[in-house]
């Protein structure tokens, strides 16, 4: 091959070299992308998304909620598990609570219901509330769990109930701020669950924040 021919394959193969390697930058920058500039809520691996919705700002920024989730277990086994919704009352609540310390009551109180109409973020009370049969609003235990990563934690309400009559359709939970009346912070509706007498029912909250 005369000078000019090498010259010109040369010149080729570099070519061809460089425009694999482009190539390859390329790939890598769109797999790295969703996870370099994504904005939106965090997805989790069981498939849950933050909360996300209609709700007071925290310093003119937007709303931020945590993953809300409910477990529901009947005589010890796990029959329901639900994401729930933080509402808008529940939001001006807990802004009050943290930015200006004048919010009232503790977020703990636990409500059954047989209602099954989808929570709403504009819902200010716990609809069709039981108030006998053993199933009436009571407070939760709080424990709290760290991670796990630095500045995660887990907030979890939770209580079990044990039937004292026939129940049937048990299907809303609900988190209030009093033993009565009081700021409905949080509710989920779940399958429906049918209890007699002496079952118990455990309705576990778990409130998960994250950096």
């Amino acid at each position: 091959m005369n000078p000019l021919g090498r010259a010109v394959a040369d010149r080729m193969v570099l070519l061809a070299v460089v425009a694999t390697s482009i190539a390859i930058f390329l790939v890598a920058l769109v797999v790295a992308a969703p996870a370099l500039t994504r904005t939106g809520p965090r997805s989790y691996d069981v498939g849950i998304t933050e909360s996300a919705g209609a709700g007071d700002s925290f310093g003119g920024r937007s709303s931020i909620r945590p993953l809300v989730n409910v477990y529901v277990y009947k005589n010890g086994e796990l029959v329901a598990f639900a994401h729930n919704i933080i509402t808008n009352e529940g939001m001006r609540y807990l802004k009050n609570a943290v930015h200006f310390g004048n919010a009232s009551g503790v977020a703990r109180y636990i409500a059954l219901s047989t209602n099954g109409a989808t929570p709403a973020y504009t819902d200010t009370v716990c609809p069709s509330e039981i108030t006998t049969g053993g199933l009436e609003r009571v407070a939760g235990s709080v424990t709290t769990i760290l991670g796990p990563l630095d500045g995660d934690v887990t907030v979890r309400v939770e209580h079990t109930f044990t039937a004292t009559a026939t129940v049937s359709n048990v299907q809303k939970a609900c988190l209030l701020t009093a033993a009565t009346e009081g700021v409905l912070y949080a509710e989920a509706t779940f399958t429906a669950v049918n209890l007699e007498p002496n079952d118990q029912l455990t309705i576990r909250w778990e409130f998960s924040y994250t950096n």
